[in-house]
């Protein structure tokens, strides 16, 4: 590799732009380039599941503008396009809107919400809170002071049930384990959260799991396990996330949870790197 190194990134999340900030400290001449299927925005995405009761809409979570960014960070933005495949061997991003070439690559594709098995005509209805798009989406079906169904009582489904609790509405957790945050937490602590809870209106169905959603005249009625049927006006699904892998996987690179890499954070292949979610690091 000669002259300007050509480094370009793959997504816009916390990971994306925080390796851009490094990068250009340490290569203040390097041409960077990021690539995103989003408006390219910086926000905060932990803000998602804290945003009802502070009054936000999509467009307030935005921080900073993709045009700030790109001024600040003197990058070459390609946004609104998607990776389809990586041509590791022609050093080629190939995109919707054309290749795009590298001497460097990061990616940071973050994960993707875990889809569970559910029966039912209104399965579908599940919304996962992962994006600015799925935020906006989520509030526009949130009819004033409704009820709720939080699909997961891990720390995404618990900080939404708080939320929409303080928020007006009517919150009902429904989580296969026994206490809230149970990979988190001991029991003696997911109790308290549990109770503290309750006391703002949240309803919990622990140790139960959905297992079909059928359309109904509030909008949903949700199957448990135990054949309980809870009524709601729309459903959040919270059960986890999965690493975004399966691009690094079609191209050839190591994978397992997500895309092996080493402590300087380099995959199989010495020219692509991969940081944040995405990334499946040597201690695990």
């Amino acid at each position: 590799m000669t002259g300007t190194p050509h480094i370009v990134v793959v997504g816009s999340g916390l990971a994306g732009y925080g390796v851009l900030r490094e990068l250009r400290k340490l290569a203040p001449d390097a041409r960077l380039t990021l690539i995103t299927q989003d408006d390219g925005h910086f926000y905060s995405k932990p803000a998602l599941s804290t945003a009802l009761a502070k009054g936000k809409v999509a467009d307030t979570l935005v921080t900073t503008p993709a045009e700030k960014m790109v001024a600040q960070l003197k990058l070459d933005l390609r946004a609104g396009r998607i990776v389809e495949a990586i041509d590791r061997q022609d050093k080629a991003l190939l995109t919707t809107g054309g290749p795009i070439f590298y001497d460097k690559l990061v990616l940071a594709l973050g994960a993707d919400p875990i889809r569970p098995p559910i029966d039912g005509d209104a399965a579908h209805r599940a919304l996962a809170v992962n994006n600015l798009d799925n935020y906006r989406e989520f509030r526009e079906k949130l009819p004033d002071g409704a009820r709720v169904l939080v699909m997961g009582g891990g720390l995404v489904g618990t900080e939404f049930a708080n939320d929409l609790s303080a928020s007006g509405y009517r919150p009902v957790v429904v989580d296969m384990l026994g206490h809230p945050l149970a990979q988190l937490v001991p029991p003696g602590v997911g109790q308290m959260i549990r109770d503290a809870l309750a006391e703002k209106g949240v309803e919990w169905h622990l140790g139960r799991k959905v297992v079909a959603i059928h359309k109904s005249a509030s909008g949903i009625s949700a199957e448990l396990d135990d054949g309980l049927a809870v009524d709601a006006a729309a459903v959040l699904s919270a059960v986890g996330l999965r690493p975004h892998i399966d691009l690094a996987q079609e191209a050839g690179l190591d994978v397992g949870r997500g895309i092996k890499v080493d402590q300087t954070g380099c995959t199989s292949d010495p020219s692509i790197y991969a940081i944040g979610d995405c990334a499946e690091y040597p201690q695990g």
